[in-house]
Order: structure tokens, then sequence, then C-alpha cells
């Protein structure tokens, strides 16, 4: 299967860039409940754009760590290395750059995560940067906002 390299992300491109898309959505489970999942040894596998997430690093987790995520696109995958990892009583923060991809299209891709306590629950921001390699990316950008959004409505059904 071909191997897409993608340019890589810091951490500041996630303020400062017309290429991310934020979400935020209450979830009636506690942070460190919510982080857990986010971060376990089955990140993400109550959204059905995705098939599976395994780590490909040993623990500890944190910035170096690096995973592959198998989407539910028949031979779609993406290879991310994390680069941001904070953990904290108040707020637990991380963000990956996706290195390559089995797909072309994308010239950078990757997520950030915060999850911080409230007192029903807790908050969670997922941030998505996406740059397509393409010309044209003001027309996608409704279209891509809709896809992301499959992702959130899971979200908020799992931990319901």
């Amino acid at each position: 299967m071909p191997s897409f390299k993608l340019a890589p992300l810091v951490e500041s491109d996630f303020d400062t860039s017309d290429f991310v898309y934020t979400f935020s959505t209450p979830l009636p489970k506690d942070a460190a409940t919510v982080w857990a999942e986010l971060n376990g040894e089955s990140p993400l596998h109550w959204c059905k754009a995705i098939n599976k997430i395994s780590w490909t690093s040993p623990e500890p987790r944190g910035v170096g760590s690096t995973r592959t995520a198998k989407l539910a696109l028949p031979g779609a995958a993406v290879h991310e290395r994390f680069i941001v990892w904070e953990e904290s009583p108040e707020r637990y923060r991380n963000a990956f750059t996706v290195e390559t991809a089995t797909f072309p299209g994308t010239k950078r891709f990757g997520e950030l995560y915060e999850v911080v306590g409230t007192a029903t629950g807790s908050l969670f921001t997922w941030s998505f940067f996406i740059e397509p390699s393409l010309g044209f990316t003001r027309y996608l950008k409704p279209v891509i906002r809709r896809g992301l959004s499959g992702l959130i409505s899971d979200t908020q059904k799992h931990f319901a």
C-alpha cells in the first residue's frame, strides 16, 4: 500500500490557522475517565469512522509516542506522533501530527484533545487541523466540518 508523507505540525498551528476545526462538548463523565478512554488501549473505538487505533510505542505515553489509526474507509490508515502531552488534575491535553497516510490529498493533519473538569462532569474540546493539498480549500471546509461532526456525535453518545 502506498504511503504519503505529510508535513509536520507544531502546537501553535492549532491556534493560528484557518485549517482548524474545533468542537467543544460537555460530557457527564469526569475528566480523568474521559482522558483514560481517549488514551487507553482502544482509543476512539466508539467512532464509526475509525476501525482501530493501535499504540506503536511503549508506555509511558507522552511527547514522541506513536500510534496507527485504521479508518473505516478500506485501506485508509494514518501514522501519528504526539507533539503535546500534559496531564494535571485541572486539565488534560495532548496533540499529534500525522506523519504518513495511505491516501493522498492532505498536506498536514493533526488533532488536539483537551479535557477539563466541570461541576457536572467534563468539557471535551477536540480540534482538528486539516490542510488539504488541493487548491480549492475554502469549498471543502463545510464538507470537512460536517464529516468531523459525526466523530463528535459518536463521542457524545458513548459518554452519555
